[in-house]
């Protein structure tokens, strides 16, 4: 139904902040051919009053992306682009964001971070910002995306586990992870059983990914951080060789 240049994302009970739309063309007016736009930010509690959780991104980091739906909201979309792909499918509920993204940057690399906080996520007890195991069924539809991405991925290769081994814990690796540089900046390529670094718990390794959490097996028992802002935070960090 929208027919203008660029479609933008908004659940019913979520909130855009008042510049939302502002930043958004603020971004556009810099680079012109942006075909995707995406920003920060946090949750809401259910009666609107109070704020909190604030997500602050990566830039746009393929093999990052390709671990866990990071973009989500707030998010604008080049419409052709979005037509093109055709939409929304059907058999990917409570992930069909991240199967929309997965096969939208299959067509672009055009794509820009608006580092600020611009959209205000509800928590209720029925919704995954409040509880992720309220829509198991997500993470089935996740993997399925993940596995119809890989076969187009120009020549990297990625291993997607079952999710039966996904909460396996796995012996440590000495191996260091791949990295993608962009500029100045290393992101490197997470997924199950990499090491990381916690100062509380010591080495531990990556155990489950899912939106906007991950889990990490420690010698102490596994522990949950924010994904990606515990990076961010320097409450973990990857391992690599020196």
């Amino acid at each position: 139904m929208a027919e203008g240049e660029y479609i933008g994302l908004l659940d019913c009970d979520d909130i855009l902040s008042p510049n939302a739309l502002y930043e958004m063309v603020k971004k556009l007016n810099e680079d012109a051919e942006y075909d995707f736009i995406y920003s920060d930010e946090d949750m809401l509690t259910e009666d609107g009053k109070t704020r909190y959780n604030p997500v602050f991104k990566t830039e746009w980091a393929p093999d990052t992306f390709m671990s866990v739906m990071y973009t989500n909201h707030f998010s604008i979309f080049k419409r052709s682009i979005a037509m093109e792909i055709g939409g929304y499918r059907v058999g990917y509920e409570g992930s069909q964001d991240y199967d929309f993204v997965l096969r939208f940057t299959e067509k672009t690399r055009k794509i820009g971070h608006v580092s600020k906080i611009l959209y205000h996520w509800r928590s209720r007890a029925e919704s995954v910002a409040s509880n992720p195991e309220t829509k198991m069924y997500a993470y089935e539809a996740a993997m399925k995306a993940k596995k119809d991405a890989l076969p187009k991925g120009k020549g990297r290769t990625y291993t997607v586990p079952e999710r039966e081994t996904r909460k396996e814990k796995a012996a440590p690796s000495t191996g260091s992870p791949k990295e993608t540089r962009h500029g100045n900046t290393v992101y490197f390529e997470l997924g199950i059983g990499t090491l990381v670094h916690s100062p509380l718990y010591g080495n531990g390794k990556i155990s489950e990914i899912g939106s906007g959490r991950l889990t990490v097996a420690f010698d102490s028992g596994d522990q949950e951080f924010r994904y990606p802002q515990a990076f961010a935070d320097g409450e973990i960090a990857v391992i690599t060789e020196d």
